[in-house]
């Protein structure tokens, strides 16, 4: 059985939006904590040494990942009810009903086939009463097809959509790895933190390298912002970079200059290609 509750899905990712969004804040908050912590210059001695290098070679990363992750899962509930949408329809659909209307018309039209070609053998049968049988078994036969299709296409994205949630595979992984060796080391803990080596930091170079991407497509959207603030014409490559920012972030409202301008870019774009 597949069924689709649209009106949950659109609350549910509204939800995890939010939620995903007050842990991001705290988030961010720690590490900008742990950004004074390591600058704090009157925080000096062995102790605080081993604490400002553990939390910037192992807790930034780990906590970095985390906020990689909330972005991610926030991405995916949202996407999940506008890939339906696109895929299927705007309507809320359960299989067993789909299933069971099918069945519904079938019968009906198999019950209306016979008696038309009972009626159509009978001479005092009158053209206007088999042409109303016959339009009535084509609408029905249109309502069969149509929910054949609403069928095909919701089957067809029940299996597709767990791809929606395999955002961040790497990333995932390597918190796991991440988390693990903090436990172990906050349990052996006896008066200053053990940096793990270079080859089992390889989980932190993975989020290093996802955060990357993150924080450069978020210094393209602003480079984007910055030049309509300015009053500048936006080019093809600030389109793209727009695109990208609402892919990444499909929860964030674009503010209405930006879509405005945006919509206007496109048309530009689709008039010069003819």
């Amino acid at each position: 059985m597949v069924k689709m509750d649209l009106v949950s899905s659109d609350d549910q990712a509204s939800s995890m939006n939010t939620v995903s969004a007050n842990r991001i804040a705290g988030y961010q908050s720690a590490l900008s904590a742990l950004e004074s912590f390591s600058n704090a210059s009157e925080l000096t001695g062995a102790a605080y040494d081993s604490a400002k290098h553990y939390g910037a070679r192992v807790l930034t990363p780990l906590i970095q990942g985390a906020i990689l992750l909330s972005e991610g899962v926030s991405q995916d509930t949202m996407a999940l009810p506008n890939k339906y949408r696109a895929e299927v329809c705007e309507e809320s659909l359960d299989s067993d009903v789909l299933e069971s209307q099918i069945q519904a018309y079938e019968s009906s039209l198999s019950s209306l086939r016979g008696i038309y070609r009972y009626l159509e053998r009978d001479c005092s049968t009158k053209p206007s009463t088999l042409r109303s049988m016959s339009s009535r078994m084509a609408s029905l036969s249109n309502q069969k097809t149509e929910a054949m299709e609403k069928l095909r296409k919701l089957n067809a994205f029940a299996m597709s959509s767990p791809r929606v949630f395999s955002n961040l595979p790497e990333v995932s992984a390597a918190m796991d790895v991440g988390i693990g060796q903090v436990q172990t080391a906050f349990a052996n803990f006896n008066g200053s933190f053990q940096v793990p080596s270079a080859d089992q930091l390889g989980w932190a170079r993975t989020i290093g390298v996802e955060w990357k991407k993150k924080e450069e497509l978020d210094r393209a959207y602003q480079r984007v912002l910055d030049k309509l603030k300015k009053g500048e014409k936006l080019t093809e490559k600030d389109i793209k970079a727009i695109e990208a920012y609402q892919k990444r972030y499909p929860g964030r409202e674009l503010p209405k200059d930006v879509q405005k301008k945006l919509k206007a870019a496109k048309s530009k774009a689709v008039e010069a290609d003819f």
